[in-house]
């Protein structure tokens, strides 16, 4: 489910990863902070149609890197307060959650990288509420083979 205007966010972090590759083996630590508009449709899987949300997202990349060549990237992206209407429905929604993203790596390979996030979609009136919590890990071996993989989805309609 992309919560965000994903092409945006995905450059920032590509971008964060660039400067990790550039400076190579070094101690360093930087943040970048950035707030994104974004106008998305979410799939509201309690009542089975399409909200169309709007807002700003609150996006925060920490990377710090060591004298080895190693980095660990947090990507922690915020979406509180938009505001969105059901396609079918016509209901009106408040959209909450937040999304973190931890990359760790001895240099370019072996990665791990975990992702947590937590959705709320909040109806207004008699609409109803969907909650989404999703976390993900996997890791990378250094022939680029993917060693370990895990995910876990659950919704929750009220």
């Amino acid at each position: 489910m992309c919560l965000v205007n994903c092409l945006t966010i995905r450059l920032l972090t590509m971008c964060a990863l660039g400067v990790v590759f550039t400076l190579g083996a070094q101690n360093y630590a930087f943040t970048v902070n950035t707030s994104v508009p974004t106008d998305t449709t979410v799939g509201n899987a309690c009542v089975a149609e399409g909200v169309n949300l709007s807002g700003k997202i609150r996006q925060t990349v920490h990377v710090n890197g060591d004298s080895s060549g190693g980095y660990h990237m947090t990507v922690l992206s915020e979406h509180n307060g938009m505001t969105g209407t059901g396609d079918t429905t016509g209901a009106k929604y408040q959209g909450f959650g937040s999304t973190r993203e931890s990359l760790q790596s001895s240099g370019v390979l072996p990665i791990r990288v975990t992702t947590q996030r937590q959705f709320r979609l909040i109806g207004q009136g008699t609409a109803q509420n969907t909650v989404v919590h999703y976390q993900s890990h996997m890791t990378v071996n250094a022939n680029g083979s993917v060693t370990a993989s895990v995910d876990d989805l659950n919704i929750v309609c009220n």
